[in-house]
């Protein structure tokens, strides 16, 4: 009786485990993504890519 209890929180506690790793391992690739879009969407870098972009991709003219 024993050995099985045992057997039974081991293993809610090895799914436990997995499922917090998991879940961590996202979240964590979302806030890197998050980061690295503030970081390039703002100042700087956000001056250098319209400026890029304005040499590249030109507006027509009218007319």
């Amino acid at each position: 009786m024993t050995n099985a209890v045992t057997l039974v929180i081991s293993i809610v506690s090895l799914s436990t485990s997995i499922a917090v790793f998991y879940w961590q391992r996202g979240h964590g690739g979302f806030d890197l993504a998050r980061l690295l879009h503030a970081d390039l969407s703002s100042g700087e870098a956000a001056k250098a890519c319209d400026l890029l972009g304005t040499l590249l991709h030109p507006l027509p003219r009218p007319g």
